[in-house]
């Protein structure tokens, strides 16, 4: 799916943590493309995610949805499914709807990894190629 402005990108810190950095807007139509990612990462075999929103200005009520539907799966492996960001529309969005109580959100992307940083694993894209920064 192409649609101007929105990208996902992820990236394997360890066997078990990934990151998916999304670009732009969530909502109905790009929102299955969030679902699909975390449903790869969680093929994929990880306990642990950071969704990283820092680069989202706005979701609606089918992103809360993929997100809130993907947290089971990592609660399962005994993991965490962490969010990103510092936006306060983002914020503001969780908080309204009692979501701020089930995600564990930090502002900044280096706080989020560090919640499950092993000490320097090289970090890993999608294909198994170095992470580009």
């Amino acid at each position: 799916m192409s649609v101007i402005g929105f990208e996902i990108r992820t990236a394997q810190l360890t066997p078990s943590t990934y990151v998916v950095s999304v670009t732009g807007e969530i909502d109905a139509f790009t929102s299955p493309a969030l679902e699909q990612e975390l449903d790869w990462v969680l093929g994929d075999g990880a306990s642990n995610a950071v969704v990283d929103l820092a680069n989202v200005g706005f979701i609606d009520s089918t992103a809360l949805r993929v997100l809130l539907k993907a947290l089971p799966g990592f609660a399962k492996r005994g993991g965490k499914l962490v969010l990103v960001s510092e936006d306060r529309r983002i914020l503001r969005t969780l908080e309204i709807t009692g979501l701020d109580m089930k995600f564990n959100v930090e502002p900044k992307l280096a706080e989020a990894i560090a919640r499950f940083a092993d000490g320097g694993s090289a970090v890993h894209s999608r294909n198994g190629q170095p992470a580009r920064g």
